[in-house]
């Protein structure tokens, strides 16, 4: 969860990959251990 959430992050913020915000979402949403809510 933590590796394919924080390379989401960076394809997100470093490469402007569009889908890198519902790439971060997908990877850190597991029941009972963590999720990302965001406005944006």
């Amino acid at each position: 969860m933590v590796v394919a959430t924080t390379l989401a992050y960076f394809d997100y913020h470093l490469r402007g990959a569009e889908d890198g915000l519902d790439r971060m979402r997908e990877a850190a949403d597991v029941e009972g251990t963590g999720r990302i809510d965001s406005e944006t």
